[in-house]
């Protein structure tokens, strides 16, 4: 069979994809105060999968702690790693929330990671303060 085809809704045929082998990918992991969210792409940007501690049952203030950053990591590396087989991670940092480290540690697990690069903005000066009152 050329083209595998799977009954949709209604009658509909849609075609089944096959999943493509990446080798390299991104991982880039965001930590706040109140969450952590973890994506992995290849290296052209294209989403192969992400997680965050709201996604993996954490309520709360419970998002923010290192366990529930480790969870979002470890699910979505379990499932990347199923599907496409990759082995080898650049990872990128931004935000200042106390996952990160955990979240680093559980990727260096599944996959070789060759960089970690921090990407968190920091102001060169900011905005303007408002004026001072008068009295």
């Amino acid at each position: 069979m050329a083209n595998p085809q799977k009954k949709g809704k209604k009658g509909t045929s849609t075609t089944i994809k096959a999943r493509a082998v990446v080798t390299n990918i991104m991982i880039k992991i965001t930590s706040t105060s109140n969450n952590t969210n973890v994506v992995i792409t290849d290296m052209k940007g294209n989403v192969l999968g992400w997680s965050t501690a709201g996604k993996c049952g954490f309520n709360g203030a419970r998002q923010g702690t290192p366990y529930a950053g480790q969870m979002a990591a470890q699910d979505v590396c379990d499932r990347v790693k199923k599907m496409h087989k990759s082995k080898h991670a650049q990872v990128r940092v931004s935000g200042v929330g106390s996952a990160r480290e955990a979240a680093i540690r559980v990727i260096g697990e599944f996959f070789e990671v060759s960089a970690i690069s921090d990407c968190t903005p920091i102001p060169f000066n900011g905005c303007r303060p408002k004026k001072e009152t008068r009295g």
